[in-house]
């Protein structure tokens, strides 16, 4: 009877200790379940962050090479707008040079439509040929000026903006 009591006490015993793992096995199997739900979450958070970062990072790529792009279109118009108001002036110095090739021609006696050559007998008049010396210096001088400065204030003004575009929306450090 002894040995039954103790039999049958350690038989509980035994169940008991066997549902006391059972138990804490389900719970570890539980905090395991709940951990990689809780990593995979985090791992998807990641990702998604990762993406949206890559999506914004391709969209600012986008944006400057797009302002770039623009930068460079609009410099070329101004440049194209410079040539032509710049070929129009060196018509308007050549129809001045003309003018004074007239006049030089009339103070020589020459006739108009030819200046170059002289009337019979008759010097060149110094001053004349000196002022339409001067004055087609002064135009092939003032034209690469200008051209110079069209051409250093377009690829400033364009270099400018690409800079601009490109630290627009940048973090300040």
């Amino acid at each position: 009877m002894i040995f039954d009591k103790i039999l049958i006490g350690a038989a509980a015993a035994g169940i008991l200790l066997a549902g006391v793992q059972t138990i804490r096995l389900s719970n570890a199997e539980a905090d395991h379940s709940r951990t990689v739900a809780a990593y995979r979450e985090r791992e998807a958070q990641a990702a998604a962050i990762a993406l949206a970062r890559q999506n914004a990072s391709i969209a600012e790529s986008d944006r400057r090479t797009q302002e770039k792009e623009k930068a460079i279109r609009d410099a070329e118009n101004l440049a194209n707008q410079a040539r032509a108001e710049r070929d129009a002036l060196a018509a308007s110095a050549q129809r001045l040079r003309n003018q004074i090739a007239r006049s030089t021609a009339a103070a020589r006696g020459c006739p108009a439509d030819n200046p170059s050559t002289a009337g019979t007998g008759q010097a060149a008049d110094a001053s004349v040929d000196l002022l339409a010396d001067v004055q087609k210096r002064l135009d092939d001088a003032a034209d690469s000026i200008a051209e110079f400065a069209d051409a250093s204030r377009i690829a400033g003004s364009a270099c400018e903006r690409i800079y601009d575009s490109l630290t627009q929306g940048s973090p300040t450090k």
